[in-house]
């Protein structure tokens, strides 16, 4: 299986024509509508402060694909207010905590998630090197 799946040069997901997405042979919440991602964002505020507002939280997507499920948890935050307890710890607070790592078998897709990951990268992702 891990051969069909990820062989450098016959695998599914390394290939230059994986079809993921509208047009390909499957497509994820993520390509339809940003609201899983929103769903995500939230819950990982929630658990957050549940775990006592601590000050790394780490997010990893394994097979991000595009990244286009990353994107949407960090725009959500971008723009999440939080409930303002705590201390008044709210977003800005999370977001500065976030380190996160994108997980990309496919060279194509790697590049393409991290070109659209880039205008996130201001918090900690960037010290990460994701």
């Amino acid at each position: 299986m891990e051969s069909a799946l990820y062989h450098p040069e016959y695998g599914y997901y390394t290939k230059n024509s994986a079809g993921i997405g509208k047009t390909g042979d499957f497509y994820t919440s993520s390509h339809l509508h940003p609201v899983f991602g929103a769903m995500l964002g939230r819950q990982m505020y929630e658990m957050w402060e549940t775990m006592g507002l601590p000050e790394n939280f780490k997010i990893v997507e394994m097979g991000a694909g595009m990244g286009y499920l990353a994107q949407d948890i960090m725009e959500y935050l971008k723009g999440f207010t939080g409930e303002r307890g705590h201390g008044g710890k709210g977003k800005e607070d999370f977001y500065k905590t976030l380190h996160t790592k994108l997980v990309i078998v496919n060279w194509d897709l790697r590049f393409e998630a991290h070109a659209n990951w880039n205008r996130y990268q201001s918090n900690s992702a960037r010290r990460n090197g994701s």
